[in-house]
C-alpha cells in the first residue's frame, strides 16, 4: 500500500551560509588552527573558488594560505552583520568590521558577495569596502532575516 508523504520545502539556509562565511573571517587560535581552518574551507567552499571582482581562480589551499597571511597581519578581528540579501545563489552580506594588530587598527564596512554551486557551496567570493557606510546591496537583491 502506497502511503505518499506531503512535500516539505527545504529550509532556507542562508543564514547557515553567512554563519560560515563569518566564521572563515574570524581569527583561528590555538594548536589546531591551521586544521580547523583546512577543515571548515572544506566544508563550506568548492575545490577551486573565484575571487571577485578579478575572477582569479584559487584552490582551497591557495585561499587558507591567504586567511592565515591575513590572520598574521590582524590577529583581534570581530565582524558584525548589518543585513543579508539574496537572489537565486547570490548572497551578500553587510558587515562593520574591526581589526587590530601590530600596534594598528582599521574598521569599517564591507559588502561580502557569495556565489553557491548547487550544493551551497561557494565557487565564487568578494568583498567590497567603505568607510563610512555599508555598501549597497545589488539590484535585484532581495532583503532576508538574518
Amino acid at each position: 500500500h502506497f502511503n505518499p508523504q506531503p512535500v516539505v520545502e527545504p529550509r532556507d539556509n542562508t543564514a547557515d551560509i553567512v554563519r560560515k562565511r563569518i566564521r572563515l573571517s574570524e581569527p583561528y587560535t590555538g594548536l589546531a588552527a591551521d586544521a580547523l581552518l583546512e577543515q571548515d574551507i572544506a566544508n563550506t567552499c568548492t575545490a577551486t573558488i573565484n575571487i571577485l571582482p578579478k575572477n582569479i581562480r584559487m584552490s582551497r589551499a591557495e585561499l587558507a594560505k591567504n586567511l592565515k597571511a591575513f590572520g598574521k597581519r590582524w590577529p583581534e578581528r570581530t565582524y558584525n552583520v548589518l543585513g543579508v540579501a539574496r537572489s537565486g545563489n547570490v548572497i551578500e552580506i553587510q558587515v562593520f568590521y574591526q581589526c587590530f594588530g601590530r600596534g594598528k587598527s582599521t574598521s569599517g564596512y564591507s559588502l561580502f558577495t557569495l556565489i553557491l554551486d548547487d550544493e551551497n557551496k561557494i565557487r565564487a567570493m568578494g568583498e567590497k569596502t567603505a568607510k563610512t557606510a555599508p555598501p549597497p546591496f545589488s539590484p535585484g537583491m532581495q532583503k532576508v532575516h538574518y
